[in-house]
């Protein structure tokens, strides 16, 4: 399968960061991938101990490449024997499939498969902009915000690992990148079509201008750290009255424009993951 894991339109890089993948096994292959995985000469694969925890994977094991991995399970210990044959894996295309042997492992344990579904899978944009001059506004997901500085900082809607979920932060101090990087994360269930998926994108405001809160600004103390918490709340903006405002928007928002995001990128990029599955 001919395979592409990004797409750019506006400045935009639009790719698929992370899939995960369930199978279901043929009969009779366990044993021989099972010896796959656990051949002697193989030793860049992590195995880890055998696990007989109802509803868990039986084996696990992890494929180490240069700069990524491939995460496999194999046999959940659940209710029926048909179960034994179920198992999932784990990778992130971006890294994998630019890694020279990776993608042939991908498809020799693939080929070992009956059926193939996709459980989830991670779009992720990158904005070339710097983290603070990105504001994402909440919505009636829940939110959380991991902080070190304005610029060094992750915002998350939703629930991790399920669909919706998302992640804003620098991904310039992340990779350690030189050019100026923020990513956007969002969870992609197997149920989530491509309007559950442009619905699931944020609003993200970016900022073009915004006036610096010099000494010489016509601020009291207190109002400079009413700024300050805005900018990390923009949500709470609406709370002000009318003549705080004026008085506040262009400190914390300057001329700010909402983000538009490609829904032609994203269905590609949606349908590629989906041709995995038969």
């Amino acid at each position: 399968m001919e395979y592409w894991i990004s797409e750019q339109k506006e400045n935009l890089t639009y790719s698929i960061d992370m899939i995960r993948l369930d199978f279901v096994l043929k009969d009779s292959v366990l044993n021989s991938l099972l010896a796959w995985f656990n051949d002697p000469m193989k030793i860049d694969i992590d195995t880890y101990g055998l696990n007989t925890s109802p509803f868990k994977f039986r084996h696990m094991f992890r494929i180490n490449y240069a700069k990524s991995s491939l995460v496999v399970g194999l046999g959940f210990n659940g209710i029926t024997s048909l179960d034994a044959l179920k198992c999932f894996m784990e990778f992130n295309p971006n890294k994998v499939f630019q890694t020279p042997g990776a993608i042939d492992d991908v498809y020799y344990i693939l080929d070992k498969a009956l059926k193939v579904r996709v459980a989830r899978w991670d779009l992720a944009i990158d904005i070339p902009m710097r983290r603070e001059l990105l504001q994402l506004v909440k919505d009636q997901r829940k939110y959380s915000l991991t902080m070190k500085s304005e610029s060094d900082k992750t915002e998350y809607l939703g629930t991790r690992n399920s669909g919706g979920f998302v992640k804003l932060y620098n991904k310039t101090i992340e990779s350690k990148l030189e050019e100026d990087m923020t990513r956007l994360e969002i969870t992609c269930d197997k149920l989530m079509t491509i309007d559950d998926i442009m619905d699931k994108i944020p609003q993200i405001r970016g900022i073009e201008y915004q006036r610096e809160l010099t000494l010489d600004s016509c601020l009291s103390e207190k109002d400079r750290l009413l700024v300050d918490l805005l900018k990390m709340h923009p949500d709470m903006f609406g709370r002000l009255n009318r003549p705080n405002k004026r008085k506040f928007k262009p400190y914390v928002f300057g001329d700010s424009v909402d983000l538009k995001f490609d829904r032609y990128c994203i269905r590609l990029l949606r349908e590629r993951v989906y041709q995995f599955e038969r």
